[in-house]
Parts: C-alpha cells; structure tokens; sequence
C-alpha cells in the first residue's frame, strides 16, 4: 500500500494463523553488529516493546544514503500456532532510495523529518485491532437457525 502525502513510502501488512518461532525483538537482536551499524550510518530509532490494543515488538531503523533518508519499520505480534483468535501479525513501513529524475535531481523525500515518519506509523499501527471471533466449533449449522 501507498499513501498519496507521502510518495515513496510503502506499507505492507500481513496476518496468518502460524506464530513466528521467535519474537522480533529476539531475531532483530543480531542483526548488524554495532561495527556495521557504524560504518552504514543506521541508526535505531525505536526498538521496544509495544503495549496497545495488539501488543507486540517494534524494530525501527533510518539511514541516510546519497543524501536521501532511507527508513525500514517493522512491527510483529508473534501468535500462536494456529489460532484465530492470537494471530500472527506483522506491519512493515519502507521508504528505499529513489533514482534522481531526468535532469539528475531527487524527488522530494516522503516525510519532512523523522518525526514526521514516526507520527504516521503511530497512527497507522495504533489503529490496528483484532477482529471479534466466534471461539465456538462451527458445524453444519452454518447459516443459523
């Protein structure tokens, strides 16, 4: 998904009944020693646990490469296996580095400043709430009495 304010910028959202065998926060963990963190300019903007209707792990990341700033934002409540009413949910926030148009200038950047791109993740993932379910074995009577 797209948002027309901000070109450029890409939201991916997915939900399944199979849990992640470990939580983000604990996969994230190794990614990029702090050497490498270093030497390619990222930094973490968040990294915590988050409370909310749907609680869950939240791993932000921005760099600035060429003079464009670069995000990646992910978001995960882990679920267990094969339940619908504890589901695996996963958000992602991408802004990737865009080619300079014809006459060699870059396209305006999608957000003013990191804050800016914070502000809209908070309210998209904020915004997330599972749907009410029916926890009873639904049988042949399908269609009700």
């Amino acid at each position: 998904m797209t948002f027309p304010d901000y070109p450029g910028a890409h939201f991916e959202f997915t939900s399944s009944t199979g849990a992640e065998e470990d939580r983000l926060l604990d996969r994230a963990s190794g990614f990029l020693a702090g050497a490498a963190r270093m030497v390619l300019g990222i930094e973490t903007l968040r990294k915590r646990e988050r409370g909310g209707a749907v609680p869950a792990d939240e791993y932000l990341l921005a760099s600035t490469d060429k003079g464009q700033r670069i995000y990646t934002f992910a978001w995960e409540a882990q679920g267990k296996d094969d339940s619908i009413t504890e589901p695996n949910i996963s958000a992602a926030l991408g802004v990737l580095e865009r080619s300079p148009d014809s006459s060699s200038k870059l396209p305006a950047p999608p957000f003013k400043s990191d804050k800016e791109a914070l502000a809209l993740w908070d309210t998209v993932i904020d915004s997330i709430r599972l749907r009410p379910v029916s926890s009873a074995t639904r049988g042949g009577n399908a269609g009700g009495s």
